[in-house]
């Protein structure tokens, strides 16, 4: 055409070639996301495994095996470093902030996850035993046991029924008291008044896997009373 000028073929083509770098870009990027994505996802599965875990055991007193779950809960880290060493040094850049990013989320969803679990009572009925209450004279004690640490909580609260073995009601019943001590406890508790139920909460002296106590009963001479644990409750 009159004032034109056609382009050799090769210049035509060369038009196209940032346009086809500018979508390779694009299409690298694109995986490279989706690859981060599910590597952030597999981190975050296995870090809140373990460190779930390691919240659930240290929270029911469990120190020790609290320590395993937490130590595999970093286990991605030795994949991450792997998979770095492989790539080059902007992939190995990708990949610790992939790591770092999903370790911040779990630690901050297990501080949270034990924030909860610590806000709660954790009932230990089943775990608590009162041995040696039948048919207590003044001067009597009986043991109380608990096969499970109390975590984070740091007082024991107890329900105990109270019973005249003679089935009358009074005097000996309401003239009695309980007196709680050992060396699980931060201090003794005594004085509490006997009713048909007593109510009685002891603090704990960051005691092992289990607490005990001995419950020491004073009454009338001549009086049989009985003592049934009916309750307790970690808080």
């Amino acid at each position: 055409m009159s004032g034109g000028r056609l382009l050799p073929p090769e210049d035509e083509d060369s038009l196209g070639e940032p346009d086809r770098a500018d979508q390779a870009d694009r299409a690298e990027q694109a995986e490279r996301k989706r690859h981060h994505r599910t590597l952030y996802a597999y981190y975050l599965a296995a870090h809140l495994l373990g460190f779930g875990a390691a919240v659930l055991a240290l929270h029911q007193g469990h120190s020790g095996w609290g320590l395993t779950p937490a130590l595999v809960a970093l286990f991605p880290l030795a994949h991450a470093g792997g998979v770095a060493r492989r790539e080059d040094r902007r992939a190995a850049t990708g990949q610790l902030r992939v790591f770092l990013a999903a370790l911040l989320t779990a630690l901050v969803a297990s501080l949270a996850f034990w924030l909860v679990l610590s806000a709660l009572d954790a009932d230990v009925t089943r775990d608590a035993k009162l041995t040696d209450a039948d048919g207590l004279g003044t001067g009597a004690t009986a043991h109380l046991r608990v096969d499970a640490g109390p975590g984070v909580h740091d007082e024991l609260a107890l329900t105990v029924t109270v019973t005249d073995d003679d089935g009358g009601q009074a005097p000996c019943v309401a003239r009695g008291a309980l007196a709680f001590a050992g060396a699980d406890l931060a201090r003794g508790v005594t004085g509490e008044t006997v009713g048909e139920e007593v109510s009685v909460t002891l603090p704990l002296k960051d005691p092992g896997p289990s607490v005990s106590a001995d419950v020491l009963l004073t009454t009338d001479r001549g009086c049989r009373l009985s003592l049934r644990l009916d309750e307790a409750v970690y808080r």
